[in-house]
């Protein structure tokens, strides 16, 4: 296996720069696979800078406080994940992985109990049903990969 050289480089088209990663100086498996640009185009994060980590007045969304539709269209992702009995914060962190592209997602945490938390969350049992009443709702595209389950 042959790995490019080391140090930052930038992801497709998108104007974004990213260091490689690894383990060490070891890059994890094969990372640097071409991935189709239709699929390459969306890089976020998987909580928003906090709105669906938390979606209460003056969360933060894009690391300014989210304006008014946003945490409403937030609060009623909320409130479907909560008719399935599925927090938001575990439905945020399984979203990305609808994109067959998307093999992992690097999620940010302050302190040790928020890592334990974001690994307790990401194996939270998901129903399909909860995507597709998403999408029946209009909170989801109808054309979106979603992450369901096999």
């Amino acid at each position: 296996m042959s790995y490019p050289p080391y140090g930052p480089r930038e992801l497709g088209r998108t104007g974004v720069t990213v260091p490689p990663l690894g383990l060490g100086c070891a890059p994890l498996g094969n990372l640097y696979r071409a991935v189709p640009e239709a699929q390459a185009r969306d890089v976020g994060g998987v909580y928003n800078s906090g709105l669906l980590a938390d979606p209460t007045p003056g969360a933060p969304y894009n690391y300014a406080p989210a304006p008014a539709p946003v945490l409403d269209r937030a609060r009623q992702l909320a409130a479907v994940c909560a008719e399935f009995d599925v927090p938001l914060k575990a439905a945020a962190l399984r979203f990305p992985f609808g994109r067959p592209a998307v093999a992992a997602a690097v999620v940010g945490a302050a302190a040790p109990d928020e890592m334990a938390e974001n690994a307790r969350l990401f194996t939270h049992h998901i129903p399909d049903a909860l995507w597709h009443t998403l999408v029946a709702r209009g909170l989801l595209d109808a054309d979106l990969p979603l992450p369901l389950n096999d």
